[in-house]
């Protein structure tokens, strides 16, 4: 049986960076952990926040962890924004 092909296949860079932030990556992963998917998930993080990553190509993580730093940054409490969001969207009214 032939092996599935990735949706999204991938490409090898090879970028440079400071031995310091990468000295810190490689504190923060486990050993086990890959650090090409954390560069990854950090670069569609930064592509998510600044607008040029749809929020469809968004993982469900990703999307809660923008959920909650737009949250912070207007100073609004996550309940009342998750059902804010939920009224304008499909009129749902919140019977409390």
């Amino acid at each position: 049986m032939p092996r599935r092909r990735s949706k999204d296949p991938t490409t090898d860079i090879r970028i440079t960076i400071p031995r310091s932030i990468h000295d810190k990556i490689l504190d923060i992963l486990e050993p086990s952990a890959s650090r090409s998917a954390w560069i990854s998930a950090a670069c569609r993080d930064k592509l998510i926040e600044s607008g040029g990553l749809l929020t469809s190509e968004a993982t469900a993580k990703q999307l809660l962890m923008a959920f909650q730093t737009k949250c912070d940054e207007e100073n609004i409490h996550v309940e009342y924004m998750f059902w804010k969001i939920l009224e304008e969207a499909v009129g749902l009214v919140r019977l409390s």
